[in-house]
């Protein structure tokens, strides 16, 4: 997993994750990235993501939650950003689903928690301080736990990671949501056509296979 700011921040693959088109598969079991810990007191965190299985378990997309940090994702079922502010404090969105994707954005801003969840925004006010940094790496597939991979129960696919070291603005924010919902949503059509047009060649090698057989037994009759 590379980190592409140029900063030299790469995670280390640990399980088995496997690598899809445009994403990175994790079995809900024991796959996870480990990153090196981040200091950051007023950060912004986006993932994009889809659930195979919600498992309602410390069901983190990227973490390191452990005596303070930040995270992003559905551990109750439902989307949540969380960071630790004089204790953990958490926004929630809505219910998830499994097989859809998500872009979902977190920002604290010194007062204020912010979650946008596909674009629509949800709010948690009167948070005052700063975001105490652990000395715990950062997650891509559950929680740390000690650096243990008991916490690695992330059932999906993650298309994109983004940490930003300050709280973005509206604006901002909305503006990352479409730059990367629309390109996961494009690199989906793209890998879509090219499956298609795989399958019709396919079909097409089927057919003339067959049309030679049939030739052959015409010859051999004859």
């Amino acid at each position: 997993w590379y980190d592409l700011s140029g900063n030299g921040n790469d995670g280390t693959l640990y399980g088995n994750p496997t690598w899809g088109e445009n994403y990175l598969n994790f079995d809900g079991e024991n796959d996870y990235v480990r990153i090196a810990p981040f200091k950051i007191n007023y950060p912004t965190i986006m993932a994009v993501y889809e659930y195979k299985e919600i498992q309602q378990n410390d069901d983190w997309v990227i973490s390191n939650l452990e005596r303070g940090g930040i995270a992003l994702g559905a551990p109750y079922g439902w989307n949540v950003f969380q960071a630790y502010v004089g204790g953990y404090k958490a926004v929630e969105s809505n219910e998830i689903g499994v097989g859809k994707k998500y872009c979902l954005i977190g920002t604290y801003t010194g007062t204020q928690l912010t979650l946008y969840d596909n674009g629509k925004k949800y709010e948690l006010k009167d948070v005052v301080g700063k975001v105490s940094n652990p000395s715990q790496s950062m997650i891509l597939g559950g929680n740390p736990y000690n650096h243990a991979p008991e916490g690695a129960v992330f059932s999906g696919k993650i298309y994109a990671i983004k940490i930003f070291d300050r709280s973005l603005t509206d604006e901002e924010i909305l503006k990352e949501y479409e730059i990367n919902i629309l390109k996961v949503s494009k690199d989906d059509k793209g890998t879509k056509i090219v499956q298609n047009l795989a399958d019709a060649f396919n079909d097409l090698l089927g057919i003339i296979e067959t049309l030679t057989g049939e030739w052959e037994k015409v010859t051999a009759s004859e």
